[in-house]
């Protein structure tokens, strides 16, 4: 009895192992195919952040500022590898980008000047965009950029 639970563990590691360095060895073979399509739009400094299950792969270049680190300007697609697509573009004077999970990224801003409207203010600091709903999503606030 001990022998077969033994060997069911082993097994069970096994496969893992193998499913994940496929995994890992399917995402080293594409990444050449979405360094060039970066590349292609976005120039040779463009840099990859594929989201976690590999299903979305966000291009982005910071550019060059004006010497003030706080002000470098973003410019990001996000590609669906599955459709073969760019789903989302948006080009910022400051930021970064990052994967909160599957199907959301964060888009985080650095305002310049804050006015006194709150709603408007709410919208300087960034947004998530969900890949799933083509959507912005905002503090309190969704928008479909459909519209």
């Amino acid at each position: 009895m001990v022998q077969k639970f033994f060997a069911f563990i082993l097994i069970t590691i096994l496969i893992n192992a193998c499913c994940t360095s496929n995994k890992s060895t399917q995402l080293k073979d594409n990444s050449s195919l979405y360094k060039n399509i970066a590349e292609s739009k976005l120039g040779k400094s463009s840099i990859i952040n594929v989201n976690p299950d590999s299903t979305y792969f966000a291009a982005y270049t910071s550019g060059k500022s004006s010497g003030d680190e706080l002000n470098k300007p973003l410019k990001f697609f996000i590609y669906d590898t599955k459709e073969e697509k760019i789903i989302f573009e948006d080009n910022l004077s400051n930021g970064k980008i990052e994967w909160i999970n599957e199907n959301q990224i964060k888009v985080s801003t650095i305002p310049g000047i804050v006015s006194g409207k709150e709603e408007k203010n709410k919208k300087l600091f960034g947004y998530i965009f969900d890949v799933k709903q083509k959507r912005k999503i905002y503090p309190d606030k969704e928008l479909d950029i459909n519209k």
